[in-house]
């Protein structure tokens, strides 16, 4: 959902019809004067497509880079630009086609999570990206989800917070969130250290909404087990960095695949938050482990940029790589964790009780 968009000048001369049409893959064009003014809504890395030059990359980045000194760039360079994100995907336009490929296949909702933090600058045009496009379900962490609920509700949209304590999960209620997800202790990611049977069972007494637990879930019998403990849904996230389709590089797979639960340390250093990372990823950047202690950053997250990198070279997995062997496919992996949720669900009481 990348683009940018350009805040026409009175004295320029802007394609009108190129920009009201615009849909990527198609290049943003802009001819004659190149306006004053441009709003960057994007992070690259972008490209310029120059006359008699072929494509260059843009010396500066546009995340970073004012409206004012990009546009006195072009201006300066050349006096037709064509600018294009590398990488676009359109989700809506992805979809259609998807839709009219095979009517009768199932789609899922897709969803956008929403670091709500102070350190992200990029709330405002991430929430309007949002809006425009309608995107059916925003999941909202580190921050209060109130202002995204009344966007996202006037769509028709859905909202569901992410809480490490009950305390949060109060808050999020009266915010009006449609979901609470619980992150229990051992989940990946920034995550808490309360228990996930007394997390969930505390948020029950006071939450009738959907409830959903993250922390530590791989099969199917955690799935079930987290359903009989009051919740609705189940969690997961490192259980499917461990698969084919997954982005992450090839290493962090394996790294997954060897890993234990010992080797899961729980530490603020990396985003000056609480998370769980993987050892051997921080061992390889030279940290010491006794180091690695909570405390050190002192609870403020550092800025996205920094923190961005810093999940890059460090990488984060819960204690769920205890009973994760494989990289399948996701389609191979949810037909499993069916199998063994239905499985569980027809468990008898144990033997040891007769």
């Amino acid at each position: 959902l990348r683009r940018a968009t350009v805040t026409q000048d009175p004295s320029s001369e802007v394609l009108d019809d190129e920009l009201d049409s615009l849909r990527p893959p198609k290049p943003l064009t802009v001819a004659g004067d190149v306006p004053r003014m441009l709003d960057w809504l994007a992070i690259g890395p972008w490209r310029a497509e120059v006359p008699g030059r072929g494509l260059e990359k843009l010396p500066f980045d546009p995340a970073k880079v004012s409206p004012r000194e990009g546009a006195k760039f072009a201006k300066r360079d050349w006096r037709r630009v064509t600018l294009k994100a590398d990488g676009w995907v359109n989700l809506d336009e992805a979809l259609a086609t998807a839709r009219a490929a095979d009517p009768s296949a199932p789609i899922s909702p897709y969803g956008i999570n929403l670091i709500l933090h102070a350190s992200n600058s990029r709330v405002g045009p991430d929430l309007e990206l949002i809006c425009r496009h309608r995107v059916p379900f925003v999941i909202t962490s580190l921050g209060h989800p109130g202002d995204v609920v009344k966007a996202v509700h006037a769509y028709g949209g859905l909202v569901f917070s992410d809480v490490i304590h009950a305390y949060h999960a109060r808050k999020a209620m009266a915010a009006g969130v449609d979901g609470i997800i619980a992150v229990a202790g051992g989940a990946g990611g920034h995550a808490g250290t309360q228990s996930a049977f007394s997390l969930v069972r505390e948020i029950r007494e006071f939450w009738n909404g959907t409830l959903i637990l993250g922390g530590a879930i791989s099969d199917g019998h955690a799935v079930r087990a987290a359903e009989v403990l009051g919740a609705d849904l189940a969690y997961m996230g490192t259980r499917f960095i461990a698969t084919r389709e997954s982005n992450a590089q090839e290493a962090y797979k394996q790294m997954l695949v060897d890993a234990a639960a010992a080797d899961i340390v729980y530490t603020d250093a990396v985003s000056g938050t609480n998370a769980n990372f993987l050892w051997p990823s921080l061992a390889r950047l030279g940290h010491r482990r006794e180091e690695l202690v909570q405390g050190i950053g002192k609870g403020k997250l550092k800025p996205l940029a920094d923190e961005a990198k810093a999940w890059r070279d460090v990488w984060s997995a819960g204690h769920g790589v205890a009973t994760i062997h494989d990289v399948p496919p996701v389609r191979e992996l949810c037909e499993r964790l069916a199998s063994e949720y239905r499985a569980a669900c027809a468990l008898p009481p144990s033997p040891a009780l007769t």
